[in-house]
């Protein structure tokens, strides 16, 4: 992954809008990103990783922070970053989560965040889910791998360096994605402490209960129960056969109360029988008193009702009379209700009538009206007949006139970019001559320096000769007059630039020659043009005299269409209202003719309804000379004082019968409750309650006290064998659980370092050793270059008793074959020692997830700690790192370095807030 292009908004300390071309920077090498401190150097890998994973560089920058405090509020923040990967471009684009103004209104709105990935095909990705997602899959590592590979961020030099076995180890889980190591290592641990747990558990249940094995104190086996209950004083097994013992002398006891409970039952079901029947006698011969006594009661109730109803029924006659009259009343209810719906027609045929002749008195007065506004407005159009005509005619003059003014305004911009050329023409033959005459110049500086370049070349070969021998360039070999040595003779390189400098100030002079004679050939076809439009316009007018002559006639023309525009625009409301009457007067005149209509209609229907009246009226007449009452509502109330009178007569016989038949029934009812009460007393016999409740009483205390020692016996029986269940069952869990718990210790004692007498080394740590020992190996290849092949870095695989250990670091030194721990380093031997393992640990992560490779990598800053020779040496290793096709960005405010690279990305603060970069190659 290569980045292209880098686009920042309102990011950081980046106020506004900027760009970094990285393609500027080329595709391999070194570069510099130098600056003010705080300025925002490391700012710009914060926005590449930003771009590509929704995340900042560090640690303390959330998405929240990344806004910056000096852009305007309208000024949108985001992060635009276009990459290259396996020569293909992609471009992603982020915004944060952050407060903008709102687009309605006043106050702000939360900004949500947001990505959107372009593929090389032009498919587009969006969400952020699915961007993340791409991005890993497309890059092939997440962004703490990248933050591994692509940076070496400042304060982090040592981390990797100094770090112990246990810090180590954390950093490596993620980086080389170990987490199944661990994962299984805690697995093996948890279920050895949950065996432990279960096993310990089972013992503990199996010792409850025992304690709650049940025997009653008097009992001979009480004192072998209470050392089972103790849980260490009596084997499992002596237990096992006491319970037995207990169970089955608590059976047979319990088989001999079974017995006697049945015999106690039997006598106490025969003395309930005999109680049951003496109370059944005793509640007869009260009920057949009581009955006698309702007897008598009933028969004299019957014989009162039998009376009533005698009179009640020499009633009907009155009631039948009654119905004859309300069915005479129900007879004439039609005719009432008739005589009401003409009632109503009359009054609604006497409104409609008088509104028909109210509509024929207004449609009158409206026809009359509207034959007024015909006659008017047939007049008034007679007075507006000639106004089309003339609008016409004078808008003829009004765009004759409008054609003048836009030629005399050409003409006068014509006269006007004709002094602007002229101008502009004399400029060129001035830039012109100013080029003319340094061409000359350069060219005399090139052959004077020409000439003295090739005296100084006679003058070497001179300074060679001697008499006798022969001259390169004549082949003489006498020499009377040598070419003298002369001072500053220029270089064949020099007398090179001097001749580009020549050719340069040439070309100018040929350009600026061909620019003026184009321009001046411009202006004298504009001449030529401006001249032709003049004498179309004016006799004997000259360019001196024409910008006044093209005003005043301008100006008089535009006076000329200020007035004709006033006639037209009257013209035009003439013209709009003859048009108006045109179409109204059309419909005035059919309204008329309908309005008459209207009115012959409405005559017609008003004399119908005038008829229709008169024949309603006489129909009510007719009627109320019929009907006996007012109305129906008389009618009806006299029709419900009858019915009620008759209802009155009806209910009273009604009950009169119901009463009758009542006491008839209750007479039945107590004549055959006596007859049964005297068949029950037929078998009865004395009976001695008193004493043969007592003996009840007896039997039932009998019952309950066996019945309770079998309750008690169950329990007691009941718990013991659970007990004996329990531990007979907790035996064999606990045989079985034994053999999984020291098969299952054995393994996380191994996995996670524990085996006594032997390195504490976790599993995971185990397999990190393996990349540990390569990336060891990838930084000693650099680190052996950056100090002479004084330091190399070696992995400890000494241990110590009781601590965890597999990924601590030692340093041998060649110089005095000492093999001593990283921390003895010196400052700039730790940042040589840091900054090779974090390249080595680079590569390493490249190589282990899959060969994917990362094409550009970051240092920030730690320069500052190495000396001259030092510093030369780290260059060396970057620009090798940067010779294998790797652009290498060195984030740095170290003097040297500006010397050193030439390629930088400089970085300053704005004092109105906010920083500004420039790209310099």
């Amino acid at each position: 992954m290569r980045p292209k292009k880098l686009i920042l908004s309102a990011f950081g300390p980046y106020a506004g809008r900027t760009e970094v071309d990285f393609d500027a920077l080329g595709e391999k090498g070194l570069y510099l990103i130098t600056g003010d401190t705080g300025a925002g150097k490391t700012t710009l890998f914060d926005a590449i990783t930003f771009a590509l994973y929704g995340e900042a560089s560090g640690n303390n920058r959330s998405g929240g922070m990344l806004r910056s405090k000096y852009a305007a509020p309208d000024t949108p923040t985001f992060v635009e970053l276009t990459f290259a990967y396996g020569g293909k471009d992609y471009t992603v684009k982020r915004n944060p989560s952050y407060e903008r103004p709102k687009a309605r209104g006043e106050g702000f709105t939360l900004q949500s965040a947001d990505a959107e990935l372009t593929l090389p095909d032009g498919r587009v990705v969006t969400k952020l889910k699915d961007v993340n997602a791409a991005i890993e899959q497309i890059v092939g590592v997440n962004r703490d791998q990248f933050m591994q590979i692509a940076m070496i961020a400042q304060g982090d030099f040592l981390k990797v360096l100094l770090a112990k076995t246990e810090e180590r180890k954390e950093i490596f889980q993620k980086l080389f994605r170990t987490h199944a190591y661990a994962a299984l290592q805690e697995k093996l641990k948890k279920k050895e402490g949950a065996l432990e747990s279960e096993l310990r558990g089972l013992t503990d249940e199996v010792k409850r209960q025992m304690r709650e094995i049940s025997c009653k104190e008097s009992d001979d086996l009480f004192i072998q129960v209470k050392q089972a209950r103790m849980g260490d004083q009596m084997p499992e097994d002596e237990v096992e056969t006491l319970l037995e013992v207990l169970i089955k002398r608590d059976e047979q006891t319990d088989k001999r109360l079974s017995e006697r409970e049945a015999l106690l039952k039997e006598e106490n079901d025969a003395l309930v029988g005999l109680l049951g029947k003496a109370k059944g006698w005793q509640i007869a011969l009260r009920t057949k008193e009581k009955k006698e006594e309702e007897q008598a009661q009933a028969q004299e109730a019957l014989d009162k009702a039998r009376q009533e109803l005698k009179v009640q029924e020499e009633k009907k006659t009155e009631a039948k009379e009654l119905s004859e009259k309300i069915a005479d009343i129900n007879a004439l209810l039609p005719d009432y209700a008739e005589l009401e719906k003409k009632r109503g027609e009359k009054k609604s045929l006497s409104e409609k009538n008088e509104g028909v002749r109210r509509g024929v008195e207004q449609n009158k007065t409206a026809l009359k009206r509207a034959n007024e506004e015909i006659a008017a407005m047939k007049e008034e159009r007679s007075g507006l007949e000639g106004a089309d005509s003339e609008k016409t005619r004078l808008e003829g003059e009004r765009n004759e006139l409008s054609r003048k003014r836009e030629d005399y305004r050409n003409t006068e911009k014509a006269v006007k970019e004709l002094e602007l050329l002229r101008n502009d023409v004399q400029k060129a033959q001035a830039a012109y001559q100013k080029s003319k005459a340094l061409a000359a110049q350069k060219r005399d500086l090139y052959e004077k320096m020409r000439t003295r370049h090739l005296d100084g070349q006679a003058g070497i070969l001179a300074a060679d000769l001697t008499e006798g021998t022969p001259c390169p360039v004549c082949g003489s070999t006498s020499h009377p007059a040598p070419a003298r040595m002369i001072d500053r003779v220029p270089s064949k390189e020099e007398l090179k630039g001097y001749e580009q400098e020549a050719n340069r100030a040439k070309a100018k002079e040929e350009q600026d020659s061909g620019t003026a004679a184009k321009l001046s050939g411009q202006l004298s076809e504009k001449e030529k043009g401006v001249k032709e439009e003049l004498a179309k316009h004016f006799e004997g007018a000259t360019l001196e005299n024409a910008e006044g002559l093209l005003k005043e006639a301008r100006v008089a023309v535009e006076g000329m269409l200020i007035k004709l525009l006033e006639r037209l625009s009257v013209l035009s409301e003439q013209s709009k209202r003859k048009k108006q009457i045109d179409e109204l007067l059309p419909d005035k005149e059919q309204r008329a003719e309908k309005l008459k209509g209207q009115i012959g209609e409405d005559e017609k229907t008003l004399a119908a309804g005038e008829e229709s009246l008169k024949q309603t009226e006489e129909r009510i007449r007719a009627l109320e000379a019929k009907l006996p009452y007012e109305n129906e509502r008389v009618a009806k109330e006299e029709c419900a004082q009858l019915a009620e009178r008759k209802r009155i007569l009806e209910d009273a016989l009604l009950k009169a019968q119901e009463d009758v038949a009542f006491e008839e029934k209750r007479l039945a009812s107590a004549k055959s409750a006596i007859d049964t009460a005297k068949a029950q007393l037929k078998d009865r016999i004395d009976v001695d309650f008193q004493a043969e409740e007592a003996r009840k009483k007896e039997l039932k205390e009998e019952q309950s006290e066996v019945s309770s020692a079998r309750r008690e016996l169950y329990r007691q029986k009941s718990t013991n064998e659970r007990i004996l269940g329990c531990i007979r069952e907790g035996k064999k869990e606990r045989r079985r659980l034994g053999e999984d718990y020291r098969m299952i210790k054995s393994l996380s004692d191994t996995a996670n370092g524990k085996i006594s007498g032997k390195e504490r080394i976790m599993l995971e740590t185990y397999a990190q050793t393996t990349y540990f020992d390569r990336v060891v190996a990838r930084s000693n290849r650099r680190l052996l270059v950056m100090t002479g092949g004084q330091y190399e870095l070696r992995r400890r695989e000494d241990t110590e008793l009781g601590k965890q250990v597999g990924l601590d670091l030692d340093v041998v030194d060649h110089y005095n074959g000492s093999l001593r721990s990283v921390n003895t380093l010196s400052g700039g031997e730790s940042f040589k020692a840091s900054l090779c393992l974090a390249l080595g640990l680079s590569d390493e992560i490249q190589s282990s997830s899959g060969g994917i490779r990362l094409d550009t990598m970051f240092v920030d800053e730690g320069f500052g700690s190495l000396d001259e020779e030092s510093l030369s040496a780290a260059m060396k290793a970057l620009c090798d790192l940067a010779d294998g096709q790797r652009l290498v960005g060195i984030i740095s405010h170290v003097a040297e370095l500006k010397s050193r690279i030439d390629r930088q990305i400089v970085v300053k603060k704005e004092q109105s807030g906010g920083s500004r970069l420039t790209v310099v190659v």
